[in-house]
């Protein structure tokens, strides 16, 4: 029985991999889901809202937009 589940697993996740990479490219990288769509280079940035760390104060996009440039940068440095 082992040997068997030895057998199938791999087999299983490999059919699970090319399934979905077959999905992935069927659907041009865009799989139908109900949220926002992903923004491209030159589109508008989505309007959003984000507290302050100590939670007192909310900035909002809408708010800023044509005060001055904004760079919002993402980053790890680990």
């Amino acid at each position: 029985m082992r040997k068997q589940l030895g057998v199938i697993l791999p087999l299983l996740l490999i059919f699970m991999i090319i399934a979905s990479t077959a999905f992935a490219a069927s659907s041009g990288g865009k799989g139908k889901s109900s949220g926002p769509k992903a923004p491209y280079a030159g589109d508008k940035a989505p309007l959003f809202n984000l507290m302050s760390l100590d939670g007192k104060e909310e900035w909002a996009l809408e708010k800023k937009i044509g005060e001055r440039p904004i760079v919002i940068f993402f980053g790890s440095y680990t």
